[in-house]
């Protein structure tokens, strides 16, 4: 086991992952992207692409839909984060530009260094979900990637100017998805051990930014607000009984938070805020809308945002338990 750690341990093979990811997705990606041209393939880099490149013009992109004739998903926060990459052509690159940055996020944090952070790699990129998703330029992973690393950033952020500037972005980021508006809350209560103070400054910013954002483009569209399907879609997606559960679940894990925040992890806390909601919602799109058919279960994707806290968190505890037996 030693053997393996001293390989793990090393720059240089964090760096060669993570060109060997980015050059898969550079290879595949054009051959996925070319599915379009018969109808087939997956839409949502179309939604980013389409947002994006609208957006950087000043013009509402609601008003388009993808070419499956589906509603645009993305909020405009997050969407205009990727322009410059969207408008030089790279929107391809946007997963593994994330997983660079989560990587060495995992290393400034973590006190074994490359080994932490080439563990992380190792074990995000043994999911075929993950390959997938990247190469078709679905954002669900790179969103998952910022949860991790925005609450971490601002931990670490010490002058007002850097957390003013991360709880923005945070805001922007938190339009990604509708259902995402109660994020700057779940970073404020990451927070609040460490400083209350700024805890309240990040959440209430990042809250103000999200909701502006959206109050902007939903009047700009005329009240017809494409993000909001989400909700409809949720709402088509939750029999009865789904919906109590989730509440269930969703309270269930309030409570754990509420009585162990003080001996947990803000990596831990992150995924068990935005678990529970996901989970139920990915296990109702299974048994309500694919009839338990594995191979239609388009709803695994929403354990996407989820995957990179886990797995920031199993690094952690290793760590952790290797520095006990150490002493």
């Amino acid at each position: 086991m030693n053997h393996w750690i001293k390989y793990l341990d090393n720059r240089n093979l964090y760096w060669g992952i993570i060109l060997l990811f980015t050059a898969a997705v550079a290879v595949v990606y054009p051959m996925a992207d070319g599915l379009k041209e018969v109808g087939r393939g997956s839409d949502d880099d179309d939604a980013m692409r389409i947002l994006a490149e609208n957006i950087a013009v000043l013009k509402n992109p609601y008003f388009i839909r993808t070419y499956h004739g589906n509603p645009l998903s993305p909020g405009p926060g997050w969407a205009a984060l990727w322009i410059p990459i969207a408008l030089l052509g790279g929107y391809q690159f946007l997963n593994p530009i994330m997983l660079c940055a989560a990587g060495l996020t995992v290393k400034k944090c973590a006190k074994n260094g490359w080994l932490s952070a080439n563990m992380f790699l190792v074990l995000i990129l043994s999911s075929l979900a993950v390959w997938e998703m990247s190469t078709t330029g679905t954002d669900l992973f790179a969103l998952g990637l910022c949860f991790l690393c925005l609450p971490l950033w601002i931990r670490k952020a010490e002058k007002q100017h850097w957390i003013f500037l991360l709880a923005v972005l945070l805001g922007m980021i938190s339009t990604s998805r509708i259902i995402f508006v109660y994020i700057p809350f779940l970073v404020g209560f990451v927070l609040w051990d460490g400083s209350k103070q700024k805890a309240v400054v990040v959440a209430l910013t990042s809250l103000v930014v999200c909701v502006v954002l959206h109050a902007v483009f939903y009047y700009w569209s005329g009240g017809d607000y494409p993000p909001f399907h989400v909700i409809s879609k949720g709402d088509r997606i939750m029999t009865l009984n789904m919906k109590m559960l989730a509440i269930s679940v969703c309270v269930a894990s309030g409570v754990f938070m509420l009585r162990s925040y003080k001996n947990s992890s803000p990596v831990w806390l992150m995924w068990m805020g935005l678990m529970p909601p996901l989970m139920v919602l990915s296990l109702a799109d299974l048994s309500n809308w694919r009839d338990w058919d594995f191979a239609l279960w388009i709803g695994s994707r929403y354990f996407l945002p989820p995957m990179a806290l886990f797995v920031a968190w199993c690094v952690s505890n290793h760590e952790n338990d290797q520095m006990k037996h150490d002493t």
